[in-house]
């Protein structure tokens, strides 16, 4: 195949890719390496001429590079040249730093190139609700108005110019009795 193009996502864990079909091709194979003249293994064979990597195998930081090849009943293309694509920052890391009978304080740590976060409360599942936005410089902040001896999850997104991040790992915390 050739014209491989290898897109991060802006804000998430994954890498699309895309090439030009191949005339008589029954699919593709995707081949990943971390160097660029290092050992491609094969991560999927895929029917169409585009794929998301997003297996668990990605790391937030990190540069990874494919070769893509075409098959078909007669065998197997060679590799194609490689590409490469960075994967984004983690979400913060967020803990709770206090508690009160009806509040809790939350902290979580910088993101690089962050212009701003969103802190939510996580309430099942894939289940979040919208707490506020604070400033690149604003790392902390506390809940209010919560029930006593009652538990809550958290999370905390970060804002760059192409948008918003995944949610970071809930935290939970438990207001005094």
């Amino acid at each position: 195949p050739t014209g491989i193009n290898a897109t991060a996502a802006p804000l998430h864990n994954y890498i699309n890719l895309s090439w030009i079909s191949v005339t008589g091709a029954e699919g593709y194979r995707i081949y990943r390496s971390s160097a660029a003249n290092g050992t491609y293994s094969l991560v999927a064979s895929y029917s169409e001429s585009y794929y998301q990597d997003q297996d668990s195998g990605l790391l937030s930081s990190t540069t990874y590079y494919y070769k893509v090849s075409a098959y078909n009943s007669t065998g197997e293309s060679a590799q194609s040249a490689y590409v490469s694509a960075t994967t984004a920052p983690a979400p913060p890391t967020v803990s709770v730093t206090a508690t009160t009978r009806s509040s809790i304080t939350i902290s979580w740590t910088a993101v690089t190139g962050a212009t701003g976060y969103g802190v939510y409360q996580n309430l099942g599942g894939t289940s979040y609700y919208h707490l506020g936005n604070t400033s690149s410089s604003e790392r902390t902040i506390t809940i209010t108005g919560l029930n006593a001896n009652t538990t809550y999850s958290f999370s905390v997104t970060y804002f760059t110019g192409a948008g918003e991040s995944w949610w970071s790992t809930s935290v939970s915390g438990t207001t005094r009795p």
